[in-house]
């Protein structure tokens, strides 16, 4: 008997033994993280305002609001956007709405005035970043390049956009206006 008892301790203290190894385990925890940036978001500021133009003369104003070829008449204004989004990221701009002409209103309904533009990006008055001269659907990318930096790690920045029309000898007087809408996006 003592035997048998013996056995079914040994058993036992095995059983046990291997069933304590059977259920070992370990574990460790992480977390997710992420961290949701702010929205891009674009804010017209100024228009593209060439004021009073002169039949067949063609007048252009730089980003500055400097007319550098036509008659200035002092109230002359830059186009401009202020973009805004998270620091540190990197957005594609597009002139999504971009006219080659200005639409006559009024006396001038269903008469066109041509219009082409230049565009400058700017994080404060002294950074500048040229863009080539701008066209409808075309992308600018900025992003953390050599050229483009400062954009990328700041959370704001300007686009000021200048143009020249082009008003033929026998332009019909009036006002002309088209929209110009540009859009951001994450890249």
């Amino acid at each position: 008997m003592k035997t048998k008892m013996k056995f079914f301790a040994v058993l036992a203290l095995t059983g046990f033994a291997s069933s304590a190894f059977a259920q070992q385990s370990d574990d460790a925890t992480i977390t997710g993280v992420a961290a949701v940036t702010a929205q891009v978001v674009v804010t017209a500021g100024t228009p593209l305002d060439f004021n009073n133009v002169t039949p067949g003369v063609a007048k252009t104003i730089n980003f500055v609001e400097t007319v550098t070829a036509g008659t200035a008449t002092g109230s002359e204004t830059t186009g401009h956007f202020t973009i805004t989004k998270g620091a540190n990221t990197q957005v594609t701009l597009a002139f999504t709405t971009l006219p080659t002409t200005l639409a006559g209103t009024g006396g001038a309904s269903g008469e066109t005035l041509p219009i082409s533009y230049t565009a400058q990006l700017f994080k404060a008055a002294t950074t500048a970043h040229p863009i080539a001269a701008p066209a409808q659907g075309n992308t600018v990318p900025v992003i953390n390049a050599s050229t483009t930096a400062p954009y990328y790690a700041t959370n704001a920045f300007q686009l000021d956009l200048g143009g020249t029309v082009s008003p033929v000898n026998a332009q019909v007087a009036g006002t002309y206006q088209s929209d110009i809408t540009l859009t951001a996006t994450y890249n």
